[in-house]
């Protein structure tokens, strides 16, 4: 995997078909974060409720370390 630095990232809760928040899903979403991504969306709340949360692509590579798209 790998971010564009323009990008912007979305982050929620998971949920189920009825828009129902559901812990299990948004733990598989977690469970796909690194531990410092995890740690900041869990310590702001990000992924408490349906509303989206963004995240620069920039600070997704430059603060939670992960690797930037090549550019062509």
């Amino acid at each position: 995997m790998c971010v564009e630095r323009g990008a912007s990232l979305l982050f929620h809760a998971g949920h189920d078909r009825q828009r129902n928040i559901h812990a299990g899903s948004t733990q598989r979403m977690l469970n796909a974060y690194n531990p410092k991504l995890r740690q900041y969306v869990l310590d702001n709340h990000y992924m408490d409720t349906l509303a989206f949360h963004a995240i620069p692509g920039s600070q997704i590579i430059d603060k939670f370390g992960y690797r930037e798209c090549p550019r062509n």
